[in-house]
């Protein structure tokens, strides 16, 4: 992958980039993750190192497809943004009948991993042999995938938190995560250790919501509470987002209920005619199909929609509360973040989730909510939450998926087709081959996601 001349010309990348303010959270290069390897030549102070971040979650064709497909998958930090979310190597792949033993699914990455970090490996650096060494930073997957790659308690369970140890209260014989009175002690990756060893010896009994030991435990450079990257996808998009709006929309004895039929009518009125640029992915939908939005549609609601729509309509005490949320998420999102801006957006979350609970109650106090309490962690220590976050590896899901062809030997058939896909690009850039096949090499790689589209005054909508 690294011989590929696209890749070639831009591993260097964050070494020769330019920054809009030096004190700025700007990328993955400025999180205190990264700073604090790079500080090492043995580890990312050599130019011929890297790092990644690794995902995996089980995915489907469709609702009723009987199989699940499990991949493992790196996304190289040292490459462009646009780069490193499209070059993603495949390291692991299984497709289980249930969900996997992740003491058994992990353990042969694991090795693999330590095998790179420790021992490197050999590639043409233009006209030079060079030996690289790659580190496992980080890990982003959703709620439910992090619990089980670290083998402790879902969220619905005591101490399922796994940032914090907070001991969730009973509430309608459903575990909440309440604001409490005197912050939760925060994990870190010796005590969580400490948990596993401990919970490995204690019957069958959890330690902390720790059940024992992980294969994670043994990956060297890893740490179990600062790598888990938390996914703004999942849990704020589909989670707290999704939440708002139905709370909002369902509970009629409510004074701020606006799911009556005239309210409904009006915010599809100005949710509809909106006409956004072409560079917001998708066109606003009917608020009545919001249980069909995906993660990208809700995006748009958060950060382009809601606020119009719920302007003169949601009481202003409600209305400023999701305002909260809005902004405090928009600086997260920024291309540069300063520490001020850092600041203020912490104190916009807390806001949010401590006032959560006093407009709409205890029984609304969801982990997703509680989630948003550690953001501002997340992004110190690993930069803007483009950077970092699950969206990359959906879609590579999906083009994974595309390559299930039969329900024979789908392992090595999805393998097999994928790593041709993947050879598209340094295909089309060799000088023996002719025309028409770099052109059909390119377009198979490279569709066109504009189809519709319309002019005016020099600007494409």
């Amino acid at each position: 992958m690294f011989e590929d001349p696209l890749i070639l010309n831009d591993i260097e990348e964050r070494f020769n980039r330019k920054k809009i303010d030096d004190s700025a959270l700007e990328d993955i290069f400025d999180g205190k993750i990264y700073k604090q390897y790079s500080k090492d030549p043995n580890l990312l102070g050599n130019p011929f190192n890297f790092s990644y971040t690794f995902n995996t979650d089980g995915c489907q064709s469709s609702d009723k497809s009987k199989v699940t497909i499990w991949p493992i998958y790196m996304m190289i930090h040292e490459l462009p943004d646009n780069l490193r979310k499209r070059c993603m190597p495949l390291a692991g792949l299984w497709i289980p009948k249930q969900e996997p033993n992740m003491k058994i699914f992990l353990q042969p990455f694991v090795d693999k991993s330590n095998e790179l970090s420790t021992k490197g490996f050999t590639w043409k650096y233009y006209t030079n042999y060079v030996t690289s060494k790659l580190f496992p930073l980080g890990c982003c997957v959703d709620s439910p995938a992090r619990s089980s790659v670290l083998n402790m308690k879902r969220f619905n369970g005591f101490y399922g938190c796994t940032y914090c140890e907070h001991p969730t209260t009973l509430i309608e014989c459903v575990r909440k995560y309440p604001m409490l009175s005197d912050p939760p002690s925060l994990r870190t990756h010796n005590r969580i250790i400490q948990c596993m060893i401990e919970a490995s010896n204690n019957n069958g009994y959890d330690v902390m919501g720790v059940w024992g030991p992980s294969p994670l435990m043994y990956l060297k450079h890893f740490d179990l509470v600062k790598g888990m990257v938390l996914d703004f996808m999942h849990s704020c998009l589909l989670g707290v987002t999704e939440l708002y709006t139905k709370i909002l929309m369902s509970n009629s004895k409510d004074d701020y209920y606006i799911g009556s039929p005239s309210n409904t009518l009006l915010i599809n009125e100005r949710l509809l005619s909106i006409k956004p640029p072409s560079c917001v992915a998708n066109m606003p939908r009917d608020i009545n199909e919001r249980n069909q939005w995906n993660a990208s549609q809700w995006f748009s609601w958060l950060f382009f929609y809601s606020l119009i729509c719920y302007r003169g309509m949601l009481p202003s005490k409600y209305y400023d509360h999701w305002a909260l949320l809005v902004s405090a998420m928009h600086i997260f999102l920024e291309d540069s973040i300063t520490p001020k801006m850092l600041q203020e957006a912490g104190i916009s979350i807390v806001k949010f989730v401590y006032y959560f609970e006093k407009l709409y109650g205890e029984h609304y106090m969801h982990y997703n909510v509680h989630l948003l309490l550690h953001f501002k962690d997340t992004v110190e220590n690993w930069g803007p939450l483009w950077a970092n976050n699950t969206f990359a590896f959906e879609n590579q899901n999906r083009l994974l998926l595309k390559n299930k062809k039969c329900d024979n030997r789908i392992a090595q058939h999805i393998v097999y087709r994928l790593l041709i896909y993947q050879q598209l690009p340094l295909l089309e850039r060799q000088n023996y081959i002719s025309s028409n096949t770099r052109n059909m090499c390119y377009n198979l790689h490279n569709k066109n996601r504009l189809k519709k589209f319309e002019i005016l005054k020099n600007v494409i909508y």
